[in-house]
C-alpha cells in the first residue's frame, strides 16, 4: 500500500475552552485582593482542598477557569501534565492558581504549597506561560497571596538580576509563621 498525496489543504482544528457567556467577570483581577474576591465564594465553602487555574487576558480579566484537582480535607494532589495540557489547549499566556485550605483563619502555605508553586511556575515558564500569582483561600474567606507576600518565585529581582538576600525562600517562610 502506498501513501497518497492530498491535493486539498487539511483543515486545522483549534480547541478553545472559554466560558460560554464570554468572560467570567467583567472586572480585572488587578490585585491579589481582586483575585481572592473573585474566587472566595467558590472555594471558601469547600470541605476538601481544590486546585483551580484561571487563565487571564492581557487586560487581567479571567477568560476561563478549570478545576485541576480535588483532594481531601488537608491536601490536594494534582497532575502537572493535566495542568500544562489545560493551559496549552486554552492558549493561555498567563494564569493564576487558586488553592483552598479547609481550616479557618488566615491560611499559611505548607511546604507542599511552596513546592507546588515552584513546580507550577517552572513548568509554565518552560512553555512560555506566566504564573501571575498563587493564592490560598481559607474556609473563613481569608487569603494568602504568594505575590503579595513575596514568596519564592515572586521575590523581587535586584539590580543584579538575582533575588534580594532578604527575600530568600527561608526568610519569607519564617515570616509567615511556618
Amino acid at each position: 500500500m502506498n501513501y497518497h498525496t492530498i491535493s486539498e489543504p487539511v483543515p486545522m482544528v483549534a480547541v478553545h475552552a472559554v466560558h460560554p457567556g464570554g468572560r467570567l467577570t467583567s472586572l480585572p483581577l488587578s490585585s491579589p485582593e481582586d483575585a481572592a474576591a473573585y474566587m472566595r465564594g467558590q472555594l471558601a465553602p469547600c470541605v476538601v482542598e481544590h486546585l483551580v487555574m484561571v487563565t487571564v487576558g492581557v487586560d487581567l480579566r479571567p477568560t476561563s477557569q478549570y478545576l485541576i484537582a480535588k483532594g481531601c480535607k488537608d491536601r490536594v494532589e494534582f497532575s502537572m501534565a493535566d495542568l500544562l495540557r489545560t493551559a496549552l489547549l486554552t492558549g493561555a499566556e498567563s494564569v493564576m492558581i487558586f488553592h483552598n485550605h479547609t481550616s479557618g483563619g488566615r491560611p499559611v502555605p505548607s511546604e507542599a504549597d511552596l513546592t507546588a508553586c515552584r513546580r507550577i511556575h517552572d513548568a509554565l515558564a518552560l512553555v512560555g506561560i506566566q504564573l501571575l500569582d498563587f493564592l490560598i483561600v481559607s474556609a473563613e474567606g481569608k487569603e494568602f497571596s504568594f505575590l503579595e507576600e513575596r514568596i519564592s518565585v515572586f521575590s523581587p529581582i535586584s539590580k543584579g538580576g538575582m533575588p534580594d538576600e532578604d527575600t530568600e525562600l527561608d526568610t519569607a517562610v519564617a515570616g509567615c509563621g511556618a
